[in-house]
């Protein structure tokens, strides 16, 4: 509504529970406020006040979502197994097996025969495709510790929750944009410094994100177990879950 004495527009934002004894958690309160800060952006509006308020989230089941991370990690060992990434050192050959990575963790020696010896370009396609699966298995971390409420005002102070933090970002890029790594964006270059800071993992050079399996994506699983561990096993904090926003320009 204008209000003709202020030259101003006024708009009220709230995200609200659409089924009876409905649980809305903070993160999706946060998404709404990430596109409603894109919005107005665009718009060339100023947010002048946020409230958060709300039910309270139910407690966390750190043993049922312990459990999911592992199922979780088991069905993306599975599929890596049976569809691992190519080294460059493969070129010219025409049978491939399991990595030894996870025939030491009981999966068969899957023998791939090629039509014809490997190019470059063919192991680029094939490791496309594993990186897709790398970077899914992150969205799919995130919908688990999500859905399970453990990304309700992340503690900072928690081992680990710099792992979780990562999952975050590293999931907005997935699922919301093109999942390249963007060195003109800051956000990128700043996620990138973070998965240096805190996996030890050299980023010099680098043109994509790293999503190596022992290095990265196991470490970035154990941060997480870690952090849900010590953040949700002898106590929980309730969270507040709905939001109203109101914007002006």
């Amino acid at each position: 509504m204008k209000n003709k004495e202020l030259n101003k527009r006024k708009f009220n934002f709230s995200l609200c529970a659409t089924k009876k004894d409905q649980l809305i958690p903070d993160s999706q309160c946060q998404d709404l406020l990430d596109l409603i800060n894109q919005w107005a952006r665009e718009k060339d509006y100023s947010i002048r006040d946020v409230n958060l308020s709300g039910c309270i989230v139910k407690p966390v089941d750190v043993d049922s979502l312990l459990e999911d991370i592992d199922a979780l990690l088991r069905i993306f060992n599975h599929h890596k197994a049976n569809f691992p990434c190519v080294s460059d050192k493969a070129e010219g050959k025409q049978v491939l097996g399991t990595p030894d990575l996870y025939i030491n963790q009981g999966y068969d020696n899957i023998i791939h025969k090629y039509p014809a010896p490997l190019t470059r370009d063919k192991i680029a396609d094939i490791n496309e495709s594993g990186n897709w699966l790398n970077q899914n298995s992150l969205v799919r971390l995130y919908a688990v510790l999500d859905c399970h409420n453990a990304l309700e005002k992340i503690d900072h102070d928690v081992e680990g929750a710099k792992h979780v933090e990562l999952i975050r970002r590293l999931r907005n890029n997935f699922a919301h944009g093109s999942g390249k790594y963007d060195p003109s964006k800051k956000k990128h270059r700043d996620t990138m410094k973070t998965m240096h800071k805190v996996l030890g993992i050299s980023i010099e050079g680098r043109v994509e994100w790293p999503l190596d399996i022992v290095t990265v994506l196991y470490r970035l699983f154990e941060g997480v177990k870690t952090y849900c561990r010590d953040r949700f096993g002898t106590h929980n904090i309730a969270n507040s879950a709905d939001a109203k926003i109101s914007a002006a320009d």
